[in-house]
């Protein structure tokens, strides 16, 4: 998280997690889960009346006042009125009535189903039988299929234009370039709602509580002729460029080591590069205008900081890191390295005669005979001494032949 503490908490209720949320972070606001507190109303009452009024109750988007009057008409209509659960329930309506916990910013949050989901989800890729080994591996599955899942979602969301729906083109084309795709149609909703109320003042603090402006802001925006979203009413975490903002917030202060500082820094920068570069590249114009920008601006920065090569890292070798392997000569003679000379091939000669050209299975001077198997050869004009000439289709066994 940053180092930053959150705002706003939702638990089931845990005794433990209330005291270490009271202790650790003093400043976030607890709020109960609804799903887990009907489904201990039904446990508790038994009442399916109590229910459907209890849920009204902490769902509803009122004011306190009318809060308590329905409050009220319940425990009275339902006859709960001295039942204990009921009682301290009532006293931590601090943590679940949405009436007094508007302007608290959960996103629209109201269940610790977000965290189920993600349990689900990685009970898909890892259990119980698993080894240590088997578990991390599955785990980065899980993690590298949820990261494809964003991209896929932010892929949606930076590219195609969404159909427009409204009498306030302006106002909805300036959401649907800030605004993720998701958000957007939450926010197209209001603007559809903006017709017939145009002369609201706001007070229902929707901004602050679900991070969108509510039909009430939009008709002073749409009274002023405003057409464009101002900045303040685009919550960070709802825009196409959240992401972005993160990285730059995740450069590191220069009381850091170089060495990290340098390796982050490069991370973030290569992942602006690489989003530089998916719009960059759709036209050839484009494509040529930031080349030379980017060459331009490295050849500026090589001169600032008086670099010649691609490596602003110091020559120096790193304490502690991967480095080149040594260079070991590989096995052989290495003839097959070696340019050969202009020197012809190597001819084979007969072992019967000397002579090169054939073999001694195709040597001319065989005698024909082939009972003796020797035979009188001539060699360079002078006379030979008999040589031995084994005789075709033999086998020899201890020096005789059959």
């Amino acid at each position: 998280m940053g180092g930053v503490a959150p705002k706003s908490v939702i638990t089931d209720g845990d005794p433990a997690m209330r005291i270490a949320i009271q202790k650790i972070f003093p400043t976030a606001h607890h709020r109960l889960c609804a799903w887990h507190l009907l489904r201990n109303a039904t446990s508790n009452i038994c009442d399916p009346r109590f229910t459907q009024l209890f849920k009204h109750c902490m769902l509803a988007d009122i004011e306190i006042d009318e809060f308590e009057v329905m409050w009220e008409a319940m425990v009275e209509e339902c006859g709960v009125r001295e039942v204990e659960w009921v009682q301290d329930l009532y006293r931590k309506k601090y943590s679940w009535a949405t009436a007094y916990i508007r302007g608290r910013f959960f996103a629209g949050i109201r269940t610790t189903s977000r965290c189920e989901s993600l349990h689900a989800k990685l009970g898909r890729f890892v259990e119980s039988r698993y080894g240590v080994i088997e578990f991390v591996t599955n785990f980065q599955r899980c993690v590298d299929f949820l990261r494809d899942n964003e991209d896929e979602m932010e892929f949606r969301s930076c590219y195609g234009t969404p159909v427009l729906q409204t009498h306030f083109i302006e106002l909805e084309k300036s959401g649907a370039t800030r605004f993720t795709r998701e958000m957007f149609w939450r926010y197209r909703e209001s603007v559809k709602h903006e017709n017939t109320t145009n002369t609201f003042t706001c007070s229902c603090l929707r901004m602050e509580s679900f991070g969108l402006p509510c039909v009430h802001i939009l008709a002073v925006l749409v009274q002023l002729d405003i057409v464009v979203i101002p900045d303040t009413l685009v919550l960070r975490r709802w825009s196409k460029t959240a992401k972005i903002d993160m990285d730059l917030d995740k450069f590191p202060c220069p009381s850091g080591e170089p060495s990290t500082i340098y390796r982050t820094r490069l991370g973030a920068f290569s992942q602006l590069c690489k989003r530089l570069g998916r719009v960059a590249c759709m036209s050839n114009e484009d494509f040529k205008s930031i080349s030379q920008k980017v060459v331009n601006d490295m050849l500026s920065l090589k001169m600032k900081y008086g670099l010649r090569g691609d490596n602003p890292v110091s020559n120096e070798p790193q304490r502690g890191g991967v480095k080149d392997p040594v260079c070991v000569r590989t096995k052989g003679t290495g003839r097959g390295n070696q340019a050969s000379p202009s020197i012809g091939r190597k001819r084979r000669k007969c072992s019967s005669c000397g002579r090169l050209g054939h073999r001694r299975t195709r040597c001319p001077g065989v005698g024909a005979s082939g009972t003796t198997g020797f035979g009188l050869h001539e060699v360079a004009g002078t006379s030979a001494q008999p040589v031995p000439v084994r005789p075709f289709n033999c086998i020899i066994f201890s020096g005789k032949t059959n």
